[in-house]
């Protein structure tokens, strides 16, 4: 039960880590393409 938690905890932040780098990714994406875009959301 501790031991599951704890991968639960590994996981969950990795997961979260991993869609912030895409958010990331994908607003210098549209940066290329639409700059006011990218200023609009960067420090959302």
């Amino acid at each position: 039960m501790y031991l599951g938690f704890i991968e639960f905890q590994i996981i969950y932040k990795l997961t979260k880590a991993k869609l912030f780098f895409e958010k990331k990714i994908i607003m210098f994406v549209s940066s290329l393409f639409n700059p006011d875009y990218a200023l609009r959301f960067l420090f959302v």
